[in-house]
């Protein structure tokens, strides 16, 4: 037995895990915020909102292992 099933039984003697890579979301546009955003990502669309081009939101960053 291993990982899910051995969680299921109710063997939870995994402490933690190490991801192997990044997980997150590509934004092409979303609004530009003035408080926290860098300055070259400043733009301007169609329609004159002011966005935030080529944006990455990352849910979860791998760690990496000092061996």
């Amino acid at each position: 037995m291993r990982g899910a099933v051995l969680h299921k039984v109710g063997l939870k003697f995994v402490k933690e895990r190490f991801m192997r890579r990044h997980y997150g979301v590509e934004f092409r546009r979303r609004p530009f915020y003035h408080e926290s955003d860098p300055q070259h990502l400043f733009d301007t669309d169609p329609d004159g909102e002011e966005v935030c081009k080529d944006v990455l939101q990352w849910y979860a960053t791998k760690v990496l292992r000092s061996v």
